[in-house]
């Protein structure tokens, strides 16, 4: 907190798997924190006990998805733990507004009627589910994949179906990057997304204890974080973070 940070992304792996994973989230929010994950855990949402102590700590749960039948699942899994009426009411009020899903074009969805169908879906729920897309990255264990051929195709798809229907989506800086002439065509605000990683926040390796502009940078663009004092690491992170 004396970073002055205010929401951190958490993400894996998966972070539901770690031992200490609902510590980490009450310390956050102990320290003005707001922490939000992504997980692939679908299981999560078979725990009523465990989902409700999620509600109470986190900002956003982000569901990663990798085809329509997962999409198709979620929603409809959702959906039923809302309409229950069993289910605590501040429990549906955060399931109702509080979801998101993360998908990657070509991959979560990988045509325009898949495109069509998943987002008339979530629309269709009445939930005040978001969604974000997440760019293609050859990083990673992605490298040895290439980047989807008819993705600026997909893009416009996108583009002409939310100029039909309100939907909050929102888009990663490689999506934007890639896609700036159609975001202009579009005449979408230049506040409204960024093209370049590290400037308005950082990614933090805490195995490797690494630190970095974006998850998905290269190695040379990775800094090793030596210091373990707590001051000595604040200061190192402000250091490292002004290099971005």
């Amino acid at each position: 907190s004396s970073l002055k940070v205010f929401e951190v992304a958490i993400g894996g792996g998966d972070p539901t798997k770690h031992p200490n994973f609902l510590y980490i989230l009450e310390e956050c929010r102990n320290h003005g924190i707001i922490p939000n994950f992504s997980t692939k855990n679908y299981n999560i949402l078979n725990n009523k006990k465990e989902l409700k102590k999620y509600s109470k700590l986190c900002g956003k749960m982000a569901f990663s998805v990798s085809c329509i039948d997962e999409t198709d699942m979620l929603i409809d899994k959702i959906d039923n733990i809302i309409k229950n009426k069993n289910t605590d009411y501040d429990l549906k009020r955060y399931l109702d507004s509080k979801i998101s899903f993360h998908m990657i074009p070509g991959v979560s969805f990988k045509n325009k009627k898949e495109l069509n169908y998943i987002f008339d879906k979530i629309k269709l729920s009445r939930q005040d589910f978001s969604v974000t897309l997440l760019g293609y990255k050859n990083t990673g264990r992605a490298k040895k994949y290439s980047s989807y051929k008819e993705y600026k195709t997909f893009f416009n798809d996108l583009c002409i179906y939310l100029s039909k229907n309100y939907f909050p989506i929102s888009i990663d800086t490689e999506i934007a990057k890639k896609n700036k002439e159609i975001l202009d065509l579009y005449k979408v605000p230049k506040w409204l997304y960024f093209t370049e990683e590290g400037k308005f926040s950082a990614y933090i390796d805490a195995v490797n204890n690494e630190i970095g502009p974006s998850s998905f940078c290269n190695d040379n663009e990775k800094k090793i974080l030596k210091q373990r004092c707590a001051q000595e690491l604040k200061d190192e992170i402000i250091d490292r973070f002004s290099e971005f």
